[in-house]
């Protein structure tokens, strides 16, 4: 990866490049756990929420507009196109804490503007049992916890952004680190994604709006990774091909062969690196 940390410029612009970074990082966790809460229920049950109440479908349609702006966000913004693009505006260095603040905005305007209708307070399965419906919530948790932690496996300051403002505020040599496969890369291409979709769909109680946010965050996962992977092919070509032939995308096999053995082995890209 090119160094990016001899860009010429003030001190000054580098500390603030800095801060601007750390500040995209800490509202990663504010935005991303807001995101939860919404998921979960609880922006509107503590009316932390704007509270919209629509008609059936100009609530569908505000929501379909919100998850699009949001995947629309998400997915130009990762591609190599755009990042040379934005590079003519922002430092290097910068690009990926850029990616995070656009990130941050997006996702909250989503949970905050949701909008909910009649409809969309029905129940469709409410869970009496309190072992079963409290085991569905721990291992919802755990999912959205799997998101942060497969994060950790890899670069984590790296992927935020961090690592790379941190090199150029101190004129550090920054070069990415040489992608691997540790951990739950060895078992799916993308755990932060399995991770989200654990986190959206175990619940003791589904209605329709959550029903909606979900679905609508899931057709998106599956269609940013499609994206992410299409990118990882062209940079790493039949060494991708080979990886993601002997590892499953996001659904874990349950019974390993020599292949997956020997891909836990291999070098390669992994999920988040790119996006």
């Amino acid at each position: 990866m090119k160094n990016t940390s001899d860009s010429p410029s003030s001190p000054l612009l580098r500390l603030a490049g800095l801060g601007y970074a750390v500040t995209a990082y800490l509202g990663f966790f504010a935005s991303f756990g807001y995101f939860i809460l919404r998921t979960m229920g609880y922006v509107d049950r503590w009316n932390l929420g704007a509270g919209l109440s629509l008609p059936p479908a100009a609530a569908a349609a505000l929501n379909v507009a919100l998850i699009g702006a949001f995947a629309v966000q998400h997915s130009v913004m990762a591609r190599p196109w755009f990042k040379r693009l934005i590079t003519r505006v922002v430092p290097q260095p910068l690009e990926r804490a850029t990616y995070v603040w656009a990130s941050n905005v997006a996702l909250t305007l989503a949970s905050y503007f949701w909008a909910s209708s009649p409809a969309q307070t029905w129940s469709l399965w409410q869970i009496e049992n309190p072992v079963v419906d409290w085991t569905l919530w721990g291992l919802g948790l755990l999912g959205w916890l799997g998101v942060a932690g497969a994060s950790f496996l890899i670069d984590h300051f790296e992927l935020f952004g961090l690592r790379q403002a941190f090199c150029w505020a101190t004129r550090r040599p920054f070069v990415g680190k040489e992608f691997r496969t540790p951990g739950a890369y060895r078992v799916v291409r993308h755990p932060m994604m399995l991770g989200m979709l654990v986190g959206l769909w175990c619940s003791g109680e589904m209605s329709v709006m959550r029903l909606s946010l979900s679905g609508l965050m899931t057709a998106y996962v599956f269609f940013g990774m499609r994206l992410e992977e299409r990118d990882l092919v062209a940079l790493f070509g039949q060494r991708y091909l080979r990886y993601a032939e002997r590892v499953p995308q996001v659904i874990p096999r349950l019974f390993r062969t020599s292949k997956d053995d020997h891909a836990a082995s291999d070098t390669a890209p992994l999920s988040g690196q790119l996006g």
